[in-house]
């Protein structure tokens, strides 16, 4: 046991040493051997230093993680050196977990402004970079920079003011000698050191502000996400606390921890940038990025960065980033009253950071950019707004700085949801909205006065989904309009006139302006689906093939050439309404919703130029049927009158001239006129029309002749023939032809309607007719015989009517014809049967046959005391209207609306005038054309006489 106890301890021993040692060299070693660490000279001559680069060999407080190795996030690989290391840099930071005191969400900084984290989420790393080993600060070498010596030396050509970024590697900074040694802007480290902000910075921060000294603060980060990046974002607002700097908040993007990131992108690390400095700008603070000239021309030229600002790193005589910046560090060898050891110097370029002066013309402008707000001011060519983030610039301000001579800058913005607001709305200066959600989409820039005379205004826009477009000048367009793409970023510049344009580089499209071509768009309200998208250019509105009406329909007039109030407008014929007028519900709406009213027809016009140069085409799909033609500039379209709603509509402008759609065909359908008169006594009566009864009823006087016409749009006619009793049917006659016979004394008996040439094609004519001692008859159509042949019955008046094609009857078809003998031709034995068929009770149900039999039996005749299959096969022998009688029996052996019926059959009496009765448990009396029909399941039925014994 005590050997075991050994070598536990030995083995503690031996992981203690590991991890405090070995571990710590070994991870090191990797990163060494990597490449990752290392530099070579000839970077560090040219690529040197930033504040953070500065912090070297000073010890601060670091016992809170001292003997533990930390990790960054979940893919660290770089451990911290153990705690008996002589020097520790304050540039050791990174992001850890959840900081306590920070919110995650998007807003302000934490009211705790000393946050700090726990040793088990703070960060481990020291910084790796193009200035640092191991977060020991590489010998950046030249001579140092004396600033009493420089204070009177002008300053680069551009430059405004000269400053220093300093940290707690400079220890207590006395800021009273600072300002006096001439220094004008200060930036300062806010952190940061092993998860904890810099402890120097709120003294800094305090002094700055006391002295006003205008300063800016940076971040060095380690983020390799998204969601590092607003981490660190949280973390920043939290120690600013109350602090609000007036320069930037920058972004310090170095460290190889970053590159080392197996998923490095350049889209990923612009991602990142962007993540951060939005979140600055979303809380009021400008923004920037910092970083050396290669990052920035290697790793950070996504055109999404170039909204924010930038502080270069490049020590040099001269500064050779080619994009827009406001600071440059030029040295990380300074000395400055006030400062303990060499700090970084730095130019500003940007006066109005520093209310400087420089006593030179500018073009200045500023954007609202949705979700951010009101982003830092540009100058000369810089970009407002953002790229590759989808945000919009909802509002832009613009002026002019230092003018040379008088005059000044104005803007007209066209504003999604508003147009073109004018050179003045909401001011010469300001164009598009804030508070709204709406987008500029296009600009338009000037200038006034005698600026106009010696410069020329160049501007570009960047365009969601196209990138950035090319220059326009001096009050042209730039951007688009109709297609809903908003503004992302704007860049200005002025030009002395004869001076070359700004260079086109970057642009994606090689114009400044697009147009939508002027369209009408339009959207329809569907019963039982509710308002569709707009279409435009002929698409379809509506549904076809499902039966669905169109309610109402709105339109658009979409990118107009036209400033004169051009519209087009709408006429809807509504049914139970009629036609609206062209101003109801609006002149560009049509029909009504919440009603159930179908749209049946319409009609559409243009107003103002627009109808001097267009013409609107329109065709419909209505309901039976189907698409018709199409129809112009106020032509009705679909129909009226025959409760057709409509179900589609397209819809075109077509600049006159220019092809368009066949119009050939019927755009409009109504249903035709139709009159028509009867001879009587030897006279024509007056014309009547659809649906009037021409001829008498109950004077017991018979027609004998008949005229019709018809008018219509339709091409055809109305056809007409008759059957006159002695002579049978004659020739017909069309089109208000008189039809008549040469002897009064053959009247009619039979007449037979039809429509000709596409009015058959779209409408149905119905008609029926008044005969002797039966009354009126049931509606025949097209061409089917209405009244009697053969029988002397003869025709008293007649109505005509017309319907759609298919619609229903305007009355019951039953019976059209007399198809057997009327009763009043019957002998005295045909009607004895008939008066005792009302007579004999029903002997009870399922014996049809029995009561036939009993009526027979009592009118002297035998009761044959047999079933309707039997009357079927035994006694019926017809199927000839001419032959059925009164007094006949109709049977079929069979039918299958009952067991009973389909052993045994029914059979039924014919009492004239196209009735029979039947026993079915109770007498009936029914029109013979529906028994027919309903019985006929089986076999078809037939007539004869019963037990074959004829009455007539």
């Amino acid at each position: 046991m005590k050997r075991l106890k050994a070598y536990a301890v030995l083995a503690c021993a031996l992981v203690m040493i590991w991890s405090q040692v070995a571990q710590p060299y070994c991870a090191y070693a990797l990163l060494a051997e990597s490449g990752t660490i290392s530099r070579s000279t000839s970077q560090a001559s040219e690529e040197r230093g930033s504040q953070d680069e500065i912090s070297q060999g000073t010890q601060v407080d670091a016992s809170d993680s001292q003997g533990q190795t930390e990790w960054y996030g979940d893919d660290a690989n770089a451990a911290r050196p153990d705690e008996d290391s002589d020097f520790i840099s304050d540039d050791q930071a990174g992001v850890g977990a959840d900081e306590p005191g920070t919110d995650d969400s998007d807003g302000e900084a934490s009211d705790d402004v000393s946050i700090e984290t726990d040793s088990s989420e703070s960060d481990s790393l020291e910084p790796n970079s193009w200035r640092y080993e191991n977060g020991v600060l590489i010998n950046a070498g030249g001579d140092d920079i004396d600033v009493q010596s420089l204070s009177d030396d002008a300053l680069p050509n551009g430059a405004v003011a000269r400053g220093i970024d300093v940290s707690n590697h400079q220890g207590t900074v006395d800021w009273n000698k600072v300002k006096a040694a001439g220094i004008d802007f200060a930036i300062l480290k806010v952190g940061p050191v092993y998860g904890k902000p810099d402890d120097s910075f709120e003294r800094n921060a305090a002094e700055c502000e006391r002295l006003g000294i205008p300063y800016g603060v940076y971040y060095y980060s380690y983020a390799r996400s998204v969601e590092d990046a607003n981490k660190e974002a949280d973390r920043t607002l939290a120690w600013l606390g109350g602090h609000h700097p007036s320069l930037p908040v920058y972004y310090d993007l170095e460290d190889n921890y970053i590159l080392q990131d197996p998923n490095f992108s350049k889209d990923k690390l612009a991602q990142i940038a962007q993540a951060f400095c939005n979140r600055m700008e979303a809380v009021g603070f400008k923004s920037g990025i910092y970083a050396n000239l290669n990052w920035l021309n290697n790793y950070l030229d996504s055109p999404s960065l170039s909204g924010y600002d930038h502080w270069v790193a490049q020590y040099n005589w001269r500064c050779d980033y080619a994009g827009s910046y406001s600071f440059w560090q030029y040295s990380s060898s300074g000395n400055v009253p006030g400062v303990n050891g060499r700090c970084d110097m730095n130019y500003c370029f940007n006066g109005s950071f520093l209310n400087v002066d420089d006593s030179k013309m500018h073009i200045q402008y500023e954007a609202h950019v949705s979700n951010i707000g009101w982003m830092s001011s540009k100058r000369d060519g810089s970009t407002a707004g953002t790229t590759g983030q989808s945000k919009s610039v909802e509002d832009l301000k613009v002026s002019i700085l230092n003018p040379v001579e008088d005059g000044s800058v104005q803007i007209n913005a066209n504003v999604s949801g508003i147009g073109w607001q004018g050179w003045d709305t909401p001011s010469a200066s300001e164009g598009g909205t804030t508070g709204q959600g709406r987008a500029v989409e296009a600009v338009r820039l000037r200038l006034t006065g005698s600026l106009a005379r010696d410069y020329d205004v160049y501007y570009r826009v960047h365009a969601s989904n196209i990138g950035w477009m090319a220059w326009a000048k001096d009050g042209e367009e730039a951007g688009t309009t109709g297609f809903g793409r908003s503004v992302e970023a704007v860049q200005i510049r002025l030009v002395k006139k004869g001076d070359a344009a700004p260079s086109s580089d970057g642009a994606n499209v090689d114009y400044a302006f697009k147009k939508k071509p002027m369209s009408l768009t339009y959207r329809a309200h569907v019963s039982n689906v509710g308002w569709q998208g707009a279409v435009s250019d002929g698409g379809t509105a509506g549904t076809t093939g499902r039966g669905l009406a169109l309610e109402d329909l709105k339109l658009s007039l979409d990118s107009s050439d036209y400033s004169d109030g051009s519209s087009v407008r709408i006429n809807a014929h509504v049914s139970g309404i009629g036609w609206q007028g062209w101003d109801t519900p609006s002149a560009s709406e049509g029909g009504t919703t919440g009603q159930g009213r179908a749209v049946e027809a319409v009609r559409l016009r243009l107003t103002g130029s627009l109808a001097r140069d267009y013409d609107v085409y329109y065709r419909v799909h209505a309901s039976n049927i189907g698409w018709m033609a199409w129809a112009k500039d106020g032509e009705e379209a679909g129909t009226t009158g025959m409760s057709c709603s409509l179900e589609a509509i397209q819809i075109k402008l077509i600049k006159k001239g220019a092809s368009h759609p066949d119009t050939s065909g019927y755009s409009h359908l109504e249903i035709p006129t139709v009159t028509y008169s009867s001879r009587v006594k030897g006279a024509w009566q007056n014309t009547v029309s659809a649906g009037e009864v021409s001829g008498t009823t109950g004077q017991g006087i018979p027609i004998t002749g008949f005229s019709a016409k018809t008018t219509s749009s339709v091409a055809g006619g109305i056809n007409y023939q008759l059957h006159f009793s002695n002579v049978g049917w004659t020739s017909g006659k069309s089109n208000g032809g008189q039809l008549s016979s040469t002897t009064e004394s053959n009247s009619v008996e039979a007449i037979k309607i039809s429509l000709s040439g596409d009015l058959a094609s779209y409408f149905d004519v119905w008609y029926r007719v008044h005969v002797d001692s039966v009354g009126w008859l049931g509606w025949a159509k097209d061409g089917a015989v209405a009244g009697s042949t053969g029988y002397g019955v003869h025709v008293q008046a007649v109505q005509v009517r017309l319907t759609r094609k298919g619609a229903n009857a305007p009355g019951t078809t039953i019976s059209p014809c007399l198809l057997g003998q009327p009763f009043t031709l019957a002998n005295p034995m045909q009607k004895k049967i008939v008066e005792l068929a009302r007579q004999v009770p029903s002997p009870g149900p399922g014996l049809c046959s029995e009561w036939i039999a009993d009526i027979y039996e009592r009118a002297g005749f035998r009761n044959v005391h047999t079933d309707a299959c039997d009357y079927y096969w035994d006694y019926c022998k017809y199927t000839d209207y001419s032959q059925l009688k009164v007094g006949m029996v109709i049977a079929v052996p069979s039918h299958t609306h009952t067991y009973m019926g389909g052993i045994y059959g029914h059979v039924c009496l014919y009492i004239g005038n196209n009735q029979v009765m039947d026993n079915v448990g109770r007498i009936r009396t029914l029109d013979m054309a529906y028994w027919l029909n309903y019985y006929s399941t089986s076999y078809k039925p037939k007539w004869g006489w019963y037990d074959n014994v004829p009455l007539a």
